[in-house]
């Protein structure tokens, strides 16, 4: 028997509101091998598509019907399996609307002129409708700031709408489906819109008015396709409601006393235009978990709360109190070494950083959560004059709605607990884009993203997620074919922009995520941007070549000017000395390393594209570019560095002949036994050096690097209490001085490989490879990952001098098995063997 499964358009399960012309339709298999399939799609419209009966294997279809705008397709999916019988599933999308099907009006809820110094309060924008019989009820809105929406005193339940984008060229607009907020006759629609990333306080000098000065709202309702509301002149709005100011950042002020608002006067229609709008194709932001706090004695006698898991979030509360009590809310990742509350150690050295929430009460029932800010944190400082106790309060996990794919267990509790650290850190930085933390910058870092990419797939269904921000880092690339350092972003022009293996991550990102997904649609979308970034960098290179550099025969292909943040972080180097040298000297090896890793890739997609001509010419640079690394970087076929990442990378590139490979990957190996399986590794190269250890055959070195107890290693910061992942590895030192995020999921990228080399699952373009590396030093691990192509299970475990290993492979896949010296090839299904365990 054969079954269709997880079927999914644009990795989304029934998604509404997409705007993709020629969506992309998936599914899993359980049972027998699938022979072929067919696909009958009908739309509320009208319109219909039947691909027939499709002989082949494949468990996807890229629909190549243009369906109208707001159609409903349903759709029926039957397979056929190799007995010859069938079997279907149903599932459905719906179009979002067309930039022409805009009949709103932007308006500015603000009736006062805007002084860009100045903070302003939350405004109010409501009107009224009415409402008969409906089969289907839509809102479309999107918004220059947060909005927040009520509809009959009900709030919606997504947040921190419309998310951050790059404008003014693109403008998200969101799809929300209103049929459970209506009734018949008159209904009230209720927006508060604040600064959010359009002019609050943001990145990393938190500047405010980014993107602009002025809010604005764009929002229309419809039933069965008809409009019944749509944002115009005759909409009111105030600016007398209850939220008196908010920031992303920094906080909020509520006043309960104003919720009853006054002041209504009429907004301001506003030409924006509509020729920016698109949907983002990807799931919004919600709420997730929620924790209960406990209390904490500190020193001082402060009033803290613990909600023992550092997260991404906000608190809700409810109490009774009286009218003009003051409740004031801090917010903190961790207690300083006295055990006191403190936000120190993720301030900005450019603007203080508050995670504020100041209520003030309204006599008799309160309950509040906020409307347009979110905090990093995992503990609470209470003060003011109102009675309240612990468990008034819930602290609330906010993330993408993403499908989450990736389990890992194994025999030692700290890794355990190591792999939900990764977890919590990619939940608290993955807030509607990848930001870096979710306190001092909130900003999407291109290095920490394309360092984080391969494991975030495993933990997360996210291709929509890095597609849609790869939109983003398009738009803001800047006329010359330079990149900025973050995405989106509303800062003028950076000394950092075009940093080498940061702004790579254009190229990096659509091919990791297509060769995992086996599909590059993504990567063909930005194909023209990532060809301008790396002509830019390659003429970088050609223009100009420092002095202590001209030597190099191939000294065009040498990329040593420009600013590059090099490998960022190293452990023992000194960060102001370090900035300093690459100001003087640039970054080559950084640099160069990944021009040519972005030339490689360059070429690739050409090839998969038909652009014969590009595979061509950027594989030539490729190959020069790989010269001239290697001609500054080796000396008589060595490379003669300390520093583990001048190893790493050249590695992981194939920037060396395969005897200059086996040198240093021992060479590599050398250094860290010496430095007593200790990384001296940072941004760029961590990730990688446990993968490269494990490839050239120092499994055991790359096992005990992962099991180091003291700074820097990833012990260290749980034993320290981290329930996420430390930006710096000694965010809390020996003395107990704190400093820098406690919320980073860079060094969780070791997840990845727990993943694909512990536990060895490996999915790369269409095929699945299981090799697993077990070794005594874990005992047992077990990895399930919920693929593209279903789910694959990994797991091992030592008994005695054998090895008993478990695998799954999902419906309608193979997959290629090593194990040791010894290669199956095995169809779907679960297999058990046993193997004699050796050590190295």
């Amino acid at each position: 028997m054969i079954v269709p499964v997880r079927l999914e358009t644009e990795y989304m399960k029934n998604p509404i509101g997409i705007d993709v012309i020629s969506p992309l339709i998936s599914w899993n298999i359980e049972g027998e091998n699938q022979k072929a399939f067919q696909l009958v799609l009908q739309g509320d419209a009208g319109s219909s598509f039947d691909t027939g009966v499709i002989e082949s294997n494949v468990m996807w279809y890229r629909v190549p019907f243009p369906f109208a705008m707001r159609e409903k397709v349903l759709y029926t999916l039957k397979v056929y399996g190799e007995s010859g019988e069938g079997n279907s599933a149903k599932g459905s999308f719906e179009m979002g609307l067309g930039k022409e099907n805009f009949q709103a009006k932007w308006i500015n809820p603000e009736n006062y002129d805007i002084e860009k110094e100045k903070r302003y309060p939350g405004s109010c924008i409501r009107t009224y409708f009415e409402v008969e019989n409906y089969r289907k009820a839509r809102l479309y809105t999107t918004a220059r700031g947060n909005y927040s929406v009520f509809l009959n005193g009900k709030r919606l339940p997504f947040v921190l709408e419309p998310g951050t984008f790059q404008e003014p060229q693109r403008q998200i607009y969101q799809t929300s489906d209103i049929g459970g907020y209506l009734k018949e006759g008159k209904n009230e629609i209720l927006f508060y819109l604040t600064d959010g990333w359009h002019r609050g306080s943001m990145e990393n000098r938190g500047e405010t008015n980014r993107f602009g000065t002025d809010i604005a709202l764009l929002t229309q309702v419809e039933l069965d396709g008809v409009i019944v509301a749509a944002s115009d002149k005759t909409w009111e709005a105030s600016q007398n409601g209850p939220i008196q100011f908010s920031d992303l950042m920094q906080g909020e002020t509520y006043d309960a006393r104003l919720e009853e608002i006054k002041n209504w006067h009429k907004v301001t229609e506003i030409d924006i235009g509509y020729q920016n709008l698109v949907s983002s194709n990807m799931p919004q932001v919600t709420e997730h978990e929620r924790f209960h706090g406990t209390l904490v004695t500190t020193p001082s006698g402060s009033t803290v709360i613990d909600f023992g898991q550092n997260i991404a979030g906000y608190v809700e509360f409810s109490f009774l109190a009286h009218e003009g009590e003051l409740l004031e809310l801090e917010f903190g990742e961790t207690l300083d070494k006295d055990g006191s509350f403190t936000n120190k150690n993720f301030q900005n050295p450019k603007k203080t950083i508050y995670q504020k929430i100041i209520y003030i009460c309204k006599n008799g029932k309160n309950s509040y959560k906020p409307f347009g800010t979110y905090m990093g944190f995992r503990y609470m400082k209470v003060s003011g004059n109102v009675k309240v106790s612990e468990k008034d309060f819930t602290a609330i996990a906010i993330y993408t709605d993403l499908e989450f794919t990736g389990d890992f267990s194994c025999g030692n509790a700290e890794i355990n607990q190591l792999f939900s650290n990764a977890l919590w850190s990619l939940k608290g930085n993955f807030t509607d884009i990848p930001t870096d933390c979710p306190t001092r910058e909130k900003s999407g870092f291109t290095g920490d993203f394309q360092a984080y990419i391969h494991t975030a797939m495993y933990l997360t269904n996210c291709y929509g997620m890095a597609r849609r921000w790869l939109k983003e880092l398009v738009a803001a690339q800047y006329e010359d074919g330079c990149l900025p350092m973050i995405a989106p972003n509303g800062q003028k022009r950076m000394q950092f922009d075009g940093a080498g293996g940061w702004c790579d991550a254009i190229t990096i990102v659509a091919k990791k995520i297509g060769e995992r997904y086996n599909d590059y649609s993504a990567a063909e979308e930005v194909y023209d941007s990532m060809k301008r970034w790396v002509d830019y960098d390659m003429a970088r290179a050609k223009k100009k070549t420092r002095l202590l550099n001209r030597k190099n025969p191939y000294k065009h292909y040498l990329l040593d000017t420009g600013m590059h943040w090099g490998e960022w972080l190293e452990p023992g180097t000194n960060t102001i000395r370090d900035m300093s040298k690459i100001a003087l000297q640039g970054e080559p090896e950084v640099a160069t390393a990944y021009l040519s890793v972005s030339c490689c890739i360059l070429s690739e997609i050409a090839g998969r594209l038909g652009k014969k001509k590009d595979e061509i010419f950027y594989s030539e640079g490729a190959q020069n570019t790989k010269l001239a690394y290697h001609h500054y970087s080796l000396k008589k076929g060595k490379i003669n560095s300390k520093r583990m990442c001048r190893y790493v990378r050249p590695l992981v590139y194939n920037l060396l002949t395969s005897e200059e490979a086996k040198s240093a990957a021992a060479e590599l190996n050398k250094l860290v036994i010496k430095n007593n399986y200790c990384q001296n590794t940072g941004f760029l190269s961590t990730h990688e050096l446990p993968r490269v250890l494990t490839d050239y055959g120092y499994t055991e070195t790359a096992y005990r690097l992962l099991l180091h107890e003291s700074c820097p290693g990833w012990i260290y910061p749980l034993r320290k209490g981290a329930t996420t992942i430390w930006e710096q590895w000694d965010g809390i030192d020996e003395q107990g001085k704190l400093h820098a995020s406690f919320n980073h999921y860079s060094y969780g990228a070791i997840v990845g490989w727990l993943f694909d080399r512990v536990c060895g699952i490996v999915v790369r373009d269409g095929k699945i490879t299981i090799r697993p590396y077990p070794h005594i030093l874990l005992k047992e691990a077990r990895a399930s990952y919920l693929s593209p192509y279903g789910k694959i299970v990994s797991k091992w475990r030592i008994v005695r001098d054998n090895i008993l290993y478990d695998i799954e492979i999902p419906g309608n896949m193979s997959a290629e098995l090593i194990l040791g010296k010894s290669s199956y090839n095995i169809s779907s299904g679960v297999y058990h063997f046993k193997e004699k365990y050796r050590e190295e």
